[in-house]
């Protein structure tokens, strides 16, 4: 007997239209479900960056 498990993703990138944008696009046209956490600049990315994510 076999488990199958569906990994999930995790996008963490700048809020923007950047490199992340293209996976962005990719995730939405496979329809693949997807968490997308947005770093906006300059609020969030000095608690992001201290804490490695």
């Amino acid at each position: 007997k076999f488990i199958l498990k569906m990994s999930s993703y995790k996008l963490t990138y700048f809020n923007g239209r950047g490199r992340g944008e293209t996976t962005r696009l990719i995730f939405a046209l496979a329809a693949v479900q997807f968490e997308d956490i947005r770093i906006n600049l300059p609020d969030d990315w000095p608690g992001t960056a201290k804490a490695g994510k």
